[in-house]
């Protein structure tokens, strides 16, 4: 088994893969790279990718970022001796051309010290000053909770930041930090779900520089949206040119989930004029995911994930804009001339009302 599980392009068009390649023991970390055409670039390697182990169990690459000078920074999961309830959080760093970088971490490797917790990478990004932040879950028997870390260029712990390098996102009801954006003061903004009634609802957390809760954010440092009818858990995020935030994620209408998509100013409130109080739930009729987003340069929004019909998963595409302009429940490939984005699912019946919802922290 081979499976790509992030994705990068370089500033000179060139493509990168990262995920993890089957070994037939294991799960090894695995990174390709190809030209625009589709092609594999042997300068890569000599092959065109690579692979390598961390630990001495399954490991894979989850999130994936190009430095300016072009060395590729990973960030992944590993189970520590092949027991995915000892997983460790990693940073891998390679050179332009696919080789470990040495002057990274040990031998261009870096596991997050976790205290004894269990770890699960979601994101990676890097801060203006080329120091590396990685977000996700660290948890024990008590459950879990949102993590992020931040590490230097050299690949040591920021010490200056949080306890030794990491932020736990401490509640008395189970975090995660899917994914996470760096805001043009510094800021860090994390989105995922909370549990505070044992129902994941969505959540926003932003901190400051150093790693502490921004408690002007919010309800102390939390934007928390819970709907007392279905489970809903954010996956990626994106940034509008003017700072607006969009999320992506999944709402669970008691038969099957839908994707849901959102939008929020950069304070963190709602912004009311997306869609239905800020939200727009995209029913297609079939169990569906929404994992990745994007901000296209005309302002239209692209979601990718999966709807699992009577024959199995199949991959989405979904481009939302301020009208529909093609035909009445088709869902792929329309187009969006207009360039603002409202929250209108290009092609989708009218997305059900978000009325359940209550906000805290707003």
């Amino acid at each position: 088994d081979d499976e790509a599980l992030a994705l990068a392009v370089q500033a000179d068009g060139r493509i990168l893969l990262a995920g993890f390649s089957t070994n037939s023991v294991v799960k090894d970390v695995a990174v390709a790279r190809y030209h625009p055409d589709g092609k594999l670039d042997t300068s890569f390697q000599t092959t065109g990718f690579t692979t390598f182990t961390v630990g001495g169990g399954n490991a894979m690459a989850q999130a994936i970022v190009v430095q300016a000078d072009g060395r590729i920074v990973l960030a992944g999961t590993a189970d520590n001796g092949a027991n995915a309830a000892s997983s460790e959080i990693f940073l891998a760093r390679l050179t332009e051309n696919g080789a470990p970088d040495t002057s990274f971490g040990t031998d261009g490797k870096l596991v997050l010290p976790l205290a004894g917790k269990t770890g699960v990478a979601y994101d990676l990004q890097l801060t203006l000053d080329g120091d590396i932040l990685v977000a996700g879950t660290a948890g024990d028997g008590n459950g879990l909770q949102g993590m992020i870390a931040r590490v230097n260029e050299d690949g040591k712990m920021d010490t200056t930041f949080g306890t030794d390098g990491v932020v736990l996102i401490d509640r008395e009801y189970e975090t995660a930090a899917h994914s996470l954006v760096v805001q043009s003061d510094t800021t860090i903004l994390l989105a995922g779900y909370n549990k505070p009634e044992g129902v994941a609802g969505l959540s926003l957390f932003r901190l400051k520089a150093d790693g502490a809760l921004d408690e002007s954010f919010g309800a102390q440092g939390e934007v928390r949206i819970t709907d007392t009818e279905g489970e809903a858990i954010l996956y990626d995020m994106a940034v509008q040119a003017d700072g607006r935030l969009v999320v992506v994620g999944t709402y669970d209408n008691s038969e099957y989930r839908e994707i849901i998509l959102g939008r929020f100013l950069t304070n963190g409130q709602i912004d009311t004029s997306f869609g239905t109080a800020g939200m727009v739930r995209s029913d297609l009729g079939y169990d569906s995911v929404g994992y990745g987003v994007a901000v296209e340069n005309d302002g239209a929004i692209v979601v990718t994930g999966y709807s699992q019909t009577v024959k199995g998963k199949d991959i989405i595409l979904l481009r939302y804009g301020v009208e529909q302009s093609a035909a009445e429940g088709s869902t792929t490939g329309a187009t969006e001339t207009a360039p603002e984005t409202t929250g209108a699912a290009t092609g989708t019946d009218p997305v059900a009302a978000w009325s359940n919802a209550e906000v805290a922290g707003q």
